[in-house]
């Protein structure tokens, strides 16, 4: 089993890490708050890149998703 490092990159305090293994598509979350997050898997490298980049946003203090958003608009337009 070989696994290889296609794409690295550091946002802020994270590092977001594309590993390629047995014809498949990793990707890991090293730092933050939980320490790491994933393997998170997929076909294709731009699917696991993307999700890395969900989830590595869902980190942040601030986030409230789609549920927090809506709720927020319809206080604002009810």
């Amino acid at each position: 089993m070989t696994i290889r490092t296609v794409r690295e990159q550091s946002l802020g305090r994270l590092t977001l890490r594309l590993l390629e293994a047995n014809g498949g598509f990793s990707g890991i979350i090293l730092g933050g708050p939980k320490g790491r997050i994933g393997p998170l898997t997929g076909a294709s490298a731009d699917e696991v890149w993307r999700r890395l980049h969900e989830e590595a946003g869902k980190t942040d203090r601030s986030y409230f998703g789609f549920d927090g958003a809506r709720i927020r608009f319809l206080r604002f337009f009810p």
